[in-house]
C-alpha cells in the first residue's frame, strides 16, 4: 500500500471500471479534496458521493447502490446525458420522446426505454425506477444518464466500526458498481480499516493519505459561532447522496446557493452579471469551479459551509484564493449561515462590490 502525499497524482492513475481505495485519518476532508481535484481537471469529472456514517449492515447492497444513483440522477436533472442545461424547464412532457430519441442516437449504449423512463420520472420530480431491467443494467443506464464519459463515484464511510460481513459486502458492492458503471470508483475509508482482510479485493490500488496537521492548532478549526452543525443521517442503510454542481446553476444540494440565486435573479442589475458554479482558469494551470463569478469584473464569490472549517479544506481554500488573486480575481467569502439568515445584506454587499469594481454601465 502506497503513501500518497499528493492526491492529484494518485487520482490520475485510478482506472475506470476498477475500484480504488484511500485510507485516511479525515474521511470528510479527503473526500472534499478528491471532489475538488476531479472537478478541476482539464476535462472535469461529474462526481457523485455515496456517504455512510458507518458501514451499513447491507442486506440488499445492490439495491441500495441502484437507489443512490437514482437519487443522484434526479438531483442533476435536466443536465443529464452530457448536456449542460441551466434551468429545470429544459423539456416539456410532450418533448420527452423527442429528447430520448436524440439522446439514444447520440449515445448508442443508452436504451430507449430506459432513457424515456428516466426523463419522465425526473420530470415528475421522482427518482427513476427503471422497470424490467436487472440491477446491473439499471446502474449502467443511470451512470450513462448522470455522465456518459467522465463519471466518478466516491463511496465514503466515516467511522471504522464494522463487521467482517459488512466490509466484504462493501468491497463487493464497490467492485460491482465500478464494473457496471465503467466509472472511476473510489472508496474513502478510515485508516483503521486499512488492514482488514475483507477489503483485500479493493486495496490493490490503495493509498494512505494524511490530511494536513498543524501541531500548533487542533486538527479541526473551531466552527464559527453562526455555523450550525450538519444534520445527522436518518437511516443506517440509506446513503447520503451528493453530486457535483451543474455549471451555470446553483448547487442542487446547497440551500444557500439556491436562496442567493433567487435573490440575484430578482435584481435586474446583478442577474445580468453573475454565473453560478463556473470554472475559472488560473495562471497555475488549475481550473477551480467557483460558487459565483462576475467575469467582466474579475470577482469570485464563495459560500462556505461547515466543511470549510476543516484544516485541510481551510488550507486548500487559501491556496485557491492566492491562485485566483495572482490570476487577476478578487475573492469574497460569505458563510452559509450569513446567506441563509441575511440574504438582503449579502445582496447589498454584492452591489457595493460591483459599484466599487465598476459596473458595466459606469465604465467609460
Amino acid at each position: 500500500m502506497l503513501r500518497a502525499d499528493d492526491l492529484d497524482h494518485w487520482l490520475d492513475r485510478v482506472e475506470r471500471g476498477r475500484p480504488a481505495s484511500v485510507f485516511t485519518d479525515d474521511v470528510a476532508d479527503t473526500h472534499n479534496a478528491l471532489q475538488q481535484i476531479a472537478e478541476s481537471e482539464s476535462e472535469p469529472a461529474r462526481v457523485v458521493t455515496l456517504s455512510w456514517q458507518r458501514v451499513p449492515a447491507l442486506g440488499n447492497e445492490l439495491g441500495l447502490l441502484v437507489n443512490a444513483l437514482a437519487k443522484a440522477t434526479l438531483e442533476l436533472y435536466p443536465s443529464l446525458y452530457g448536456l449542460m442545461q441551466t434551468t429545470r424547464e429544459r423539456w416539456e412532457e410532450s418533448d420527452l420522446e423527442t429528447a430520448a430519441h436524440e439522446i439514444t442516437r447520440r449515445i448508442p449504449a443508452v436504451l430507449g426505454t430506459a432513457c424515456r423512463q428516466i426523463l419522465a420520472a425526473c420530470h415528475r420530480g421522482q427518482a427513476p425506477n427503471i422497470k424490467k431491467l436487472s440491477n446491473s443494467e439499471q446502474v449502467h443506464q443511470l451512470a450513462l444518464a448522470i455522465e456518459p464519459d467522465r463519471l466518478m463515484i466516491l463511496i465514503a464511510v466515516h467511522d471504522a466500526e464494522a463487521g467482517g460481513v459488512s466490509l466484504r459486502a462493501l468491497a463487493q458492492g464497490a467492485e460491482w458498481l465500478a464494473a457496471n458503471t465503467r466509472a472511476r470508483v473510489v472508496l474513502v475509508l478510515p485508516t483503521a480499516l486499512s488492514n482488514e482482510r475483507e477489503l483485500d479485493h479493493v486495496t490493490y490500488t490503495a493509498c494512505l493519505f494524511s490530511s494536513p496537521v498543524d501541531t500548533a492548532a487542533p486538527a479541526r478549526l473551531p466552527f464559527p459561532p453562526e455555523t450550525p452543525p450538519k444534520p445527522k443521517q436518518s437511516s443506517s442503510t440509506d446513503a447520503v447522496v451528493s453530486v457535483s454542481p451543474v455549471l451555470g446553476r446553483p448547487h442542487p444540494g446547497s440551500e444557500a446557493e439556491q436562496l442567493l440565486c433567487d435573490h440575484i435573479c430578482r435584481d435586474s442589475a446583478l442577474a445580468a452579471l453573475f454565473r453560478f458554479n463556473w470554472p475559472v482558469k488560473t495562471r497555475y494551470d488549475t481550473r477551480p469551479i467557483v460558487d459565483l463569478l462576475w467575469e467582466a469584473g474579475r470577482l469570485v464569490v464563495e459560500i462556505d459551509g461547515a466543511e470549510h472549517c476543516a484544516l485541510g479544506q481551510f488550507i486548500r481554500d487559501r491556496r485557491r484564493d492566492f491562485e485566483l488573486f495572482m490570476s487577476g480575481y478578487r475573492v469574497i467569502r460569505f458563510t452559509r449561515f450569513k446567506v441563509l439568515e441575511s440574504p438582503d445584506q449579502v445582496l447589498n454587499d454584492l452591489r457595493d462590490a460591483v459599484r466599487y469594481l465598476g459596473a458595466p454601465e459606469n465604465q467609460a
